[in-house]
């Protein structure tokens, strides 16, 4: 008995670490892109798909964009519902892509993700209040 909630609580600790770890990569990705990253504008979208799960919702589109050497970038992926009235106007919104790897991008004025480094943060509170 004291083995196996031990060991939830060390499972549940690599948990939380890991989940913090992801986050804190994700703001990192944020941080770089706004230091090294080149502006694009994209062409406006040919309609979004939405993704309802329980009081979640995704939006996704396919985003296309030149880079300043020329190079086509063409990728689906999701977007925050503050650029959902733009993006259906046809207005520019314009992208910060890594020029390295210009799929690697974020849509302009997208906050950094902090919800994984929350979310990792609650899980390890609720550990620590419950397994102690």
């Amino acid at each position: 008995m004291k083995i196996e909630r031990t060991l939830c609580k060390v499972l549940g600790y690599l948990a939380a670490i890991a989940i913090i770890a992801f986050g804190f990569a994700l703001s990192g990705k944020w941080t770089y892109l706004h230091s090294v990253g080149r502006i694009a504008v994209i062409e406006p979208i040919q309609g979004h798909t939405v993704h309802r799960l329980r009081s979640t919702t995704t939006y996704k589109a396919v985003f296309h964009f030149t880079t300043e050497t020329g190079a086509k970038v063409v990728r689906t992926r999701s977007f925050p519902e503050e650029l959902l009235p733009d993006l259906e106007a046809g207005k520019p919104v314009r992208v910060i892509y890594d020029p390295d790897k210009p799929r690697d991008f974020m849509l302009e004025g997208e906050p950094p993700s902090w919800i994984a480094v929350i979310l990792g943060g609650f899980i390890m509170l609720l550990l620590l209040w419950r397994l102690s």
